[in-house]
């Protein structure tokens, strides 16, 4: 009686999106949400904020190519706001 039961749970962990899928939809998500407050004419200290939450779900992604140029485009967001070197 147990080993179907096992059986279905372990088809069932199977099916559901994997962690790397998970981080790569969060950074989608950071990405879209950047482009929405461009799109509606963001303020540049929108815009700052919003490149560095698009950096860091790269980072959390491990996607070290997209998260530099994500760096480089929050340095260049943040100077049109007169923000410098955020640190978290």
């Amino acid at each position: 009686m147990r080993l179907p039961v096992i059986c279905i749970c372990l088809a069932l962990i199977g099916c559901g999106p994997s962690l790397r899928e998970i981080k790569d939809k969060v950074a989608e998500d950071a990405l879209r949400q950047y482009e929405i407050v461009k799109e509606d004419g963001g303020n540049p200290i929108d815009l700052c904020v919003h490149a560095g939450l698009v950096a860091a779900a790269y980072l959390q992604a491990e996607n070290s190519s997209k998260y530099s140029i994500w760096k480089s485009r929050e340095a260049a967001d943040c100077a049109k706001a007169r923000v410098q070197n955020l640190r978290y």
